[in-house]
Formats: structure tokens, sequence, C-alpha cells
């Protein structure tokens, strides 16, 4: 089974507004433009993370190896997979845990 989500599959909705100073000093500059452009920029990397983090956990569960550690193949906590489902390490692997 394949899983084709992406960002355009994402619905705002028709609620969605947004907000612009529209006279006096409150007029954003270049410097808050950028700033806001980096805080987006940011903000995107992280959801397209989070999405191919989603993507690779419904391809293992496809493959039937979905909650086993990527490294030794242990199966990982029910606990730590509820919390943290797109988990893909048990903590003797983690890439900062113990070793």
């Amino acid at each position: 089974m394949e899983h084709g989500f992406g960002l355009g599959d994402l619905d705002v909705g028709a609620d969605a507004e947004v907000f612009a100073p529209v006279s006096g000093n409150d007029a954003p500059g270049p410097a808050d433009v950028d700033l806001d452009l980096a805080i987006d920029v940011s903000v995107l990397d992280a959801i397209e993370q989070e999405l191919a983090d989603v993507q690779r956990a419904l391809a293992l569960l496809d493959e039937g190896t979905y909650g086993h550690c990527e490294a030794c193949g242990r199966a990982l906590d029910e606990g730590i997979l509820t919390r943290a489902p797109a988990t893909r390490f048990c903590p003797d692997h983690l890439p900062l845990g113990p070793h």
C-alpha cells in the first residue's frame, strides 16, 4: 500500500487569515521580512522532516517491520511508539543515546 502524502494535501481551511500592519511604525521593514522568511523556512523544514518520518513509518508498516529498531531489529517498547510513532531506533542505537 502506498501512502502519497504531501504538503499540498494540507488544508488550512477558509478561516485562515493573514494579519499585516497597515500603517505607521508597525509596517515591517526588510529585517522583519527576512526574519519571517527564515522562521517560515525553518517551520517548513521541520514539517517536511516530520512528514518524511511518518511516510517512512508507514512504509515499514507495509513491509511488516514497523516497531523494530532499524539498527538491531529489536522490538521497540510500545510506550515509546505510542508517544513517538515514527521512532526508528531502540535506546541503545539512538544517534545520541547510549552505545
